[in-house]
């Protein structure tokens, strides 16, 4: 089976994630990415970012923040991040000329970790923007890796409200809002213009045996909630997680072959138009 990767981080220039790869037994690099894509039958990744320091995001960051020249790769969709802190208009017109060109394929938003609501002002430019070229705005959701960001901004409930209001907008709900898992699952019920990406739910190496004890248990319930796969993605979080290991973790979410296809391929052709060569 053909397998996409919907959410990775591939800006090889971050030490931060070159740390955290090489504590979760991930070898950060170019070659390293592309040596697990071929040992795991993934031909595509969407690899997302803001320039990140330890246990957060750069708030002195561009917007949009992209993947420098040298560091791209072929087989990989580039979505940019999107700091509030630079977001006037020349930014929106530099983020309109990235899309426009194809360098970038999406918008990431990171609620938690900059203490803007979805509904902020400061984003509306974007989500137009987002409606005019037809590309989807991601949003962090969910826990922090740093305990001095503010969760209330990170809840997925508040995508509801701009999904109501964007209607010609598509979004997508990260790590599935985790740990509100059932929260993020009525978002995407309700809504039919949200996604929700299986990422970042499990790190490192070690934490999969204890985690398929109590996790498995709340994904298996809001994916019945929800009631069918259309409107869900893999996605590993690499390198916070080996892609192998992580495969086999989402896998045993969806016995159903129809459903695996859906969610490790087919659901993200659609979102973000890829095209395999």
């Amino acid at each position: 089976m053909q397998v996409i990767d919907a959410h990775i981080h591939a800006d090889f220039d971050s030490q931060w994630l070159k740390r955290i790869g090489y504590q979760c037994g991930v070898d950060f690099c170019a070659d390293g990415l592309k040596k697990e894509m071929g040992e795991c039958g993934i031909v595509h990744c969407v690899s997302m970012g803001l320039r990140s320091l330890d246990l957060g995001m750069d708030s002195t960051a561009p917007t949009p923040y992209e993947t420098a020249t040298h560091l791209r790769l072929p087989d990989i969709t580039y979505i940019g991040g999107i700091n509030p802190f630079k977001a006037g208009s020349p930014c929106l017109e530099k983020t309109r000329t990235s899309i426009r060109s194809g360098t970038l394929r999406g918008l990431k938003i990171y609620l938690g970790y900059f203490p803007f609501p979805p509904h902020a002002p400061v984003y509306s430019a974007f989500y137009r923007l987002a409606e005019e070229y037809n590309v989807p705005v991601i949003f962090h959701t969910g826990d922090t890796e740093s305990a001095d960001k503010k969760l209330n901004y990170a809840h997925p409930l508040g995508i509801d409200e701009i999904a109501a209001d964007y209607r010609g907008v598509n979004f997508l709900i990260a790590h599935l809002g985790n740990p509100w898992l059932m929260d993020a699952a009525e978002v995407v019920t309700k809504n039919e213009n949200v996604y929700a990406d299986l990422s970042g739910l499990v790190a490192g190496v070690d934490d999969y045996a204890s985690v398929n004890s109590y996790q498995l248990p709340r994904l298996r319930e809001a994916v019945t909630w929800m009631g069918n796969s259309s409107r869900l993605l893999y996605g590993s979080d690499w390198p916070l997680t080996p892609m192998k290991n992580y495969i086999e973790f989402v896998r045993t979410l969806f016995p159903d072959h129809d459903d695996q296809e859906k969610v490790f391929y087919k659901n993200a052709i659609k979102l973000f138009a890829i095209k395999i060569s």
